[in-house]
């Protein structure tokens, strides 16, 4: 059995045997369209109520976490720039908060965007490695930068960070998340233009762009990697497992950080309230990167190291030079890890090779 696939655990639809009138297409098509509206609305008030991604749901001793929104103020038009896009804001750290081009979309978003953070100042010559950021079920941009601290990141070591939205703020990873997945929401090719865009730009080196999820935009990760991978350097996943049934398109360096008091995306896999609600039923984290590995033709016994409450499995000899990690955090609920627990936003830079 593909330890990758998930099915969503449908209810049994029974036949109507009322009467058999006939009715008009559009008073039909009318009342579809009624029913579809009404039923995302309620898997989204009842994601947003259920989803401990929400600012509003209590964690355990040495869990970090902050929803508070980048502080932002106009640029300075005297600030050197290269031929970026013009504009934005700037926060407490310096970063540039701009916008990337609008990209259309389908019911019920026409048009889809990301942010971008970028440093200051950035010369008409430079040229920094860029990393798409994804972020979590019921969450938005902001919440994801601020959380993980990327603002700083952005000024420190002089990257770029694109995070796109997911519609009402989820993805379709395959098996996870509505309202995205009820809608069937085409999030690769949105994630693939948001690439294309990031590359393009004039600040940016395209040999050097990567992925970054979190919970629903960890799986919304390991879905593009197959069938983007060959876009990407490399990627890291924060508590999102992958459950699309599939496996990278090739090889490449993918870090996975995850707890073992998860009870959204539970460390040894089944189903949680969450998944209960949006019936999935989640992959065991090990079983999942194991196959992940052997998919990246990496030797089969990985190297196995403790610190403290934090185990790593590392694959190597993988195809392409590249490397697989799990980092497994002990006593870590569903949250983005910060110091002095384990800082997950600086192991991924180290394991991109940015810091």
């Amino acid at each position: 059995m593909n330890p990758f696939s998930v099915e969503p655990s449908l209810p049994n639809r029974r036949r109507s045997t009322g009467s058999k009138r006939r009715r008009s297409p559009i008073i039909g098509a009318a009342i579809g369209a009624s029913v579809i509206l009404l039923a995302v609305g309620i898997v989204a008030v009842v994601a947003a109520s259920n989803d401990p991604d929400r600012a509003d749901v209590p964690i355990g001793p040495g869990m970090v976490t902050s929803t508070t929104n980048p502080v932002v103020s106009p640029v300075d038009p005297s600030t050197p720039t290269s031929s970026r896009p013009g504009g934005g804001q700037v926060d407490a750290n310096g970063a540039l908060f701009t916008n990337c081009n609008a990209i259309p979309g389908r019911f019920p978003v026409a048009e889809r965007t990301c942010t971008i953070v970028s440093p200051p100042a950035v010369k008409a010559s430079e040229r920094m490695p860029a990393i798409i950021l994804l972020h979590g079920l019921n969450n938005d941009p902001s919440m994801v930068i601020t959380n993980g601290g990327w603002s700083d990141q952005v000024v420190k070591h002089r990257i770029l960070v694109a995070v796109p939205k997911g519609v009402l703020s989820s993805w379709n990873a395959g098996g996870c998340c509505a309202p995205a997945t009820a809608l069937q929401i085409d999030d690769v090719s949105f994630l693939r233009e948001i690439v294309r865009q990031i590359k393009n730009r004039p600040d940016v080196d395209p040999t050097r762009v990567f992925m970054v999820g979190e919970s629903n935009g960890g799986m919304m990760m390991y879905r593009y990697l197959c069938e983007g991978a060959g876009e990407l350097v490399a990627a890291a996943s924060v508590e999102g497992t992958p459950i699309a049934g599939c496996s990278p398109s090739q090889s490449m360096s993918i870090l996975h950080i995850h707890g073992t008091a998860d009870m959204t995306v539970p460390y040894q896999g089944g189903q949680s309230l969450a998944s209960f609600v949006l019936g999935v039923t989640f992959p065991a984290v090990e079983t999942s990167v194991t196959a992940v590995a052997t998919a990246n033709r990496c030797n089969p016994v990985p190297e196995q190291t403790t610190n403290g409450g934090v185990a790593t499995s590392r694959w190597s000899g993988c195809g392409n030079g590249s490397q697989v990690e799990l980092v497994t955090v002990s006593g870590l609920g569903h949250v983005w890890p910060n110091a002095p627990v384990f800082p997950a936003t600086e192991a991924i830079m180290g394991f991109f090779g940015l810091a």
